[in-house]
């Protein structure tokens, strides 16, 4: 949580903990072609939400608003987006 900016995106740094080589390699990695054209930002923030919600399930209440926030952050920057849409695009965010 420590690697979410003040706007709700997720932090350059995130690539490493996800063991990539780089953030190209990560993009490289993603199989929906919809992902595949989101920004930067949008993409780490999107990968943050996914290991949030996949790996700490049960710890819902502490992330909770981490994630609201980085859906904020989203929806600002794909306005076209809806949140089932967003949510839809975590979903398929493939990660570690």
């Amino acid at each position: 949580m420590f690697l979410q900016n003040a706007d709700g995106s997720w932090k350059d740094e995130l690539v490493a903990l996800m063991g990539e080589g780089s953030f190209e390699d990560f993009r490289d990695r993603q199989t929906s072609a919809d992902i595949k054209t989101v920004a930067k930002a949008s993409l780490l923030t999107l990968a943050g939400v996914k290991i949030l919600k996949s790996k700490f399930p049960d710890n819902h209440k502490e992330w909770k608003l981490v994630v609201n926030k980085a859906y904020g952050f989203l929806k600002t920057h794909n306005p076209t987006k809806t949140k089932v849409q967003l949510e839809a695009l975590v979903a398929d965010t493939v990660t570690l």
